[in-house]
């Protein structure tokens, strides 16, 4: 199948069994599911109801040492390809989400009406040093820190948020195997041009080197098949499949 399942952070937010409900109808298409950072499930519980690794999306924290030990644990529990998050490491007018927040439920089945736990308390965040209040990585993200996670991350790496020719040529440089043309479905730059839009200009720069996935607004098959014509080898779905 061309489609892949997008992360879309902690699923227990929509309904009960979270992941682990996305993850067995995954299982059941024989579909790529990939699992955000900010998971409301274990990536081990996750694998094992998939009955296969999933693909995991980065927010790199901020230090290191804990970014270092996330990605053990990812390994650890089979998973060996990382997509590294790029579109959303600055501030931004969620203006999309901040629309649709009130229906989205406050994860009552998981606090019993007390307010949801700081990103620290999540899942794949326990157990790591985040001594500095902050636990994804913030604007300080840089090729340096690419070349960095590279050199550690024995896997496959992706890069999602690309949507220039001018990246897409750097991302391959810096050792990426796969590219991700994304803009966090339009919650990161809600007023620039589509995905679908950029998708020809970063197929084209890749050229034959690194396949290209595309996600971000898309809906259903019609919309599939064009960004299939317009070079991609796969397209994600978040928000239709929540």
């Amino acid at each position: 199948s061309p489609i892949f399942i997008c992360p879309t952070s902690g699923q227990r937010a929509f309904f009960a069994d979270g992941e682990l409900s996305v993850a067995r109808a995954a299982r059941a298409r024989g579909t790529l599911q990939c699992l955000s950072t900010m998971t409301s499930t274990p990536i081990e519980e996750v694998n094992q109801a998939l009955g296969r690794p999933v693909w995991y999306q980065l927010y790199a924290p901020r230090r290191w040492e804990a970014c270092e030990q996330m990605l053990r644990r990812v390994e650890a529990a089979g998973s060996s390809v990382v997509l590294l998050t790029v579109d959303n490491t600055t501030g931004r007018n969620s203006e999309t989400f901040l629309r649709t927040r009130p229906n989205i439920s406050e994860c009552a089945d998981c606090h019993k009406g007390t307010p949801p736990p700081p990103a620290s308390e999540r899942a794949m965040f326990k157990g790591l040093d985040l001594s500095d209040g902050r636990p994804t990585i913030g604007p300080a993200m840089d090729w340096a820190f690419v070349d960095r996670l590279r050199k550690f991350w024995r896997g496959k790496l992706v890069i999602k948020g690309i949507d220039t020719h001018e990246d897409t040529r750097l991302a391959i440089e810096h050792g990426f195997d796969r590219l991700l043309a994304s803009n966090h479905g339009g919650r990161a730059t809600e007023t620039l041009r589509t995905t679908l839009e950029a998708l020809p200009e970063v197929v084209a720069a890749a050229g034959n080197r690194v396949p290209v996935f595309v996600d971000s607004g898309f809906r259903r098959g019609t919309d599939v098949f064009k960004a299939l014509a317009l070079g991609a080898r796969a397209v994600g779905l978040g928000r239709p499949v929540l």
